[in-house]
């Protein structure tokens, strides 16, 4: 009970911008899901082209410890959902691909083109976006809903036992 309480905690004063931190921590709290997961967190608040992504998620991916691609940089998001594929296939460990606007609980939010949310619900495996609307069939949760990283570590720990 001690992690769920310090997850729910954590929520309480969370600054959206920590959200890869927090999360993490909240993991490593959990025997069950600790060092059994590989979390990918995008902040899309810094997208230049945040119509096509790929280049710079692919470029955020490598920050995060993911190999690089031998067919090259993901210039387009269908080669970007290759390269996740890729990385799917070869990792023992799920991966979990969380996409955050850092900048959400402000009053001048960035957000999610539609046309990436709608390229993003093509990927297949475990993905969720951190943000107000969940109407392109991916797995959603607001900034603002009061148990934020236990929701999330929730679905996480749904994933793990699905994939068993």
């Amino acid at each position: 009970m001690a992690p769920k309480h310090l997850t729910n905690t954590a929520t309480a004063n969370l600054n959206i911008a920590n959200l890869p931190q927090v999360l993490a921590e909240a993991i490593n709290n959990q025997p069950e899901l600790c060092s059994k997961v590989k979390l990918i967190c995008i902040d899309t608040h810094q997208f230049i082209d945040p119509e096509n992504p790929a280049p710079e998620i692919y470029d955020l991916m490598l920050n995060q410890n993911c190999p690089e691609w031998q067919n090259g940089y993901p210039e387009t998001m269908q080669k970007l959902k290759l390269y996740w594929n890729y990385l799917r296939r070869s990792r023992e460990n799920p991966l979990f691909f969380i996409c955050y606007d850092s900048t959400a609980l402000t009053a001048t939010p960035t957000g999610f083109s539609d046309t990436f949310l709608t390229a993003l619900s093509k990927f297949d495996g475990a993905i969720c976006v951190v943000w107000e609307t969940g109407e392109f069939g991916l797995q959603t949760f607001s900034p603002t809903q009061p148990n934020l990283i236990a929701d999330i570590v929730g679905w996480i720990r749904e994933k793990m036992m699905e994939n068993l």
